[in-house]
């Protein structure tokens, strides 16, 4: 029953992760220039720095920690001010992270979901799993309310 149980968490984990790519890269494909990189006061975050946080995050958490692939990441300059990106930018960045971490998720054995991430962190990779999920969710909430700002009356929201 144990490992049913494990290969649920993990489906259900993979539709998670997908649903917040799928659900970032649309509000932030929907946004100008002038928008992904506003900022609602100094010492604030623009979407450009919370996607780059996000990405940044998800990779290192999933991508390094769990799939083994290099960590490369540098957190500081995720939150670096001011940003140039553009939406196009953005959205390809999300979605060449949300297609790494679905390819780690799809190969990752049930069995090790209890290992011990390298890094060091302290946690279980189920653990690493739950936690990052939470994190990027709460990220995407910050972008969903500043594009809503942002575009007022043109927001379109996400069917269920």
């Amino acid at each position: 029953m144990v490992a049913a149980t494990d290969e649920i968490f993990l489906r259900s984990v993979r539709t998670s992760f997908a649903d917040v790519g799928k659900r970032l890269a649309a509000a932030v494909g929907r946004l100008g220039p002038a928008d992904v990189n506003w900022r609602a006061a100094a010492g604030s975050n623009s979407v450009a720095n919370l996607v780059h946080h996000i990405c940044g995050n998800a990779h290192q958490r999933i991508v390094s920690n769990i799939g083994g692939a290099q960590d490369t990441r540098n957190r500081e300059a995720e939150f670096a001010a001011p940003t140039e990106a553009s939406a196009e930018q953005l959205v390809r960045l999300v979605e060449d992270t949300f297609r790494q971490v679905d390819a780690v998720l799809a190969t990752l054995p049930a069995d090790r979901l209890l290992e011990a991430g390298p890094r060091g962190y302290g946690s279980s990779h189920l653990e690493t799993l739950h936690f990052c999920l939470g994190h990027v969710r709460e990220h995407l909430g910050q972008v969903i309310l500043i594009a809503k700002q942002r575009l007022g009356s043109r927001w379109e929201g996400f069917s269920a």
